[in-house]
């Protein structure tokens, strides 16, 4: 049964000392809890199963800043075609699909939450997009619905979902795809843990900056005592490894810190005086609507398992790579370039589709900020 959408933060103790994509991968700071099959989209957050109202506000503002065109685009949505929207949520891709087809072809808007089909079926009409279609599928599994039709396009846009597990799932799904059909996922980037090997040559500058840090500074927050005695103790030589990994620490325990991604969320340090690259800050802007009035909610439950800490939070894994282009931007030349953010589409992942028996085609990264667009089709 499902109880709830819920992303996981994983913070494992000890020393980061790990080298290679696979296990940066596997190392990697969140993993997602299953919670449906059929997925709740961008609409999930409810109360009663009422949407926030500053929800369907949030998913607007945050549409503003999609380069819709180069989407659409890419996607190369043509008239006559007939598209399913898993997850639609409150239905700002299927509104422009929809709109794009110019009163030809369907749109077939599903999702599992009933306010969210009501919201769509309201806008449709008011609208005037007569060729979209909202419907109301079951959470587990693969509706009856769904075989009903044919479909060109099938996406499945910001839905949490374990996909590597879903492999019957998109198996049976596929069989729905017209020839030439094509399957297209949205997925976040993965930000990696820091690691000792993330540090540029210049680690001297990098202990220099630390140590500079006032302390009223959330910055200065960052390192423990136990660290920054060590920085003290190294003032005139490269630190050895024990430093960097230290430092690499502390900077992990940070990523899921809700005391320190509050600092940014609740004053204007998102809109001035931060080092963000263009590609970041439309991140930042893309992510900053979902915390209305300035509010950061707290971590709704923890669970201790060993040498894991497993923290549950609502929302979308931007949370913690927020944090982590936070921490990027302040020290961005001390840091290496590569490897500090991944695809959300892990060979786990492409191995799973492969054995439902897609072929990846293409994966385009950050048309949407900081996420990659995987375009599959059957083999």
């Amino acid at each position: 049964m499902v109880t709830g959408l819920y992303e996981t933060m994983v913070e494992t103790k000890g020393k980061h000392r790990r080298t290679g994509i696979a296990r940066r991968i596997r190392s990697a700071m969140i993993s997602l809890v299953i919670v449906s099959v059929a997925a709740q989209g961008i609409c999930a957050d409810t109360q009663s199963g009422r949407p926030f109202p500053w929800r369907i506000e949030r998913d607007l503002q945050r549409f503003k800043t999609v380069a819709t065109d180069n989407v659409m685009k890419l996607l190369a949505i043509r008239p006559g075609m007939t598209i399913l929207d898993i997850g639609a949520g409150t239905g700002q891709f299927a509104f422009e699909f929809a709109r794009r087809l110019d009163g030809t072809g369907r749109v077939y808007a599903t999702d599992t939450n009933d306010y969210c089909v009501d919201f769509m079926k309201k806008e449709a009409d008011r609208r005037k997009l007569n060729n979209l279609h909202p419907i109301l599928v079951k959470k587990d599994g693969v509706d009856a619905f769904y075989g009903q039709h044919k479909y060109d396009l099938i996406t499945v846009f910001h839905v949490a979902m374990p996909y590597e597990d879903q492999i019957a799932y998109f198996r049976k799904m596929k069989g729905f795809l017209t020839n030439g059909g094509r399957l297209i996922l949205i997925l976040y980037k993965i930000p990696t843990p820091f690691s000792p090997g993330d540090f540029t040559w210049d680690f001297r500058g990098l202990i220099r900056e630390l140590s500079m840090e006032p302390p009223e500074s959330p910055y200065y927050r960052i390192l423990k005592d136990s660290t920054r005695k060590r920085i003290r103790d190294n003032p005139a030589q490269d630190p050895p490894w024990e430093v960097k990994s230290a430092i690499a620490e502390d900077f992990n325990e940070t990523l899921p810190d809700n005391e320190f991604f509050a600092q940014f969320i609740k004053g204007s340090v998102f809109r001035e005086g931060l080092n963000f690259l263009p590609e970041e800050r439309r991140y930042a802007d893309w992510f900053l609507p979902s915390y209305p009035d300035s509010r950061v909610r707290k971590p709704v439950s923890s669970v201790r398992d060993k040498d894991i800490r497993v923290q549950k939070a609502p929302g979308v894994r931007g949370f913690e790579t927020i944090n982590k282009l936070l921490i990027v931007q302040r020290y961005r030349r001390h840091l290496k370039k590569d490897g500090l953010f991944l695809s959300g589409f892990t060979p786990d992942i492409k191995a799973a589709f492969e054995k439902a028996g897609y072929r990846l085609q293409r994966e385009v990264p950050d048309v949407i900020p900081f996420e990659n667009i995987v375009i599959l089709t059957a083999r």
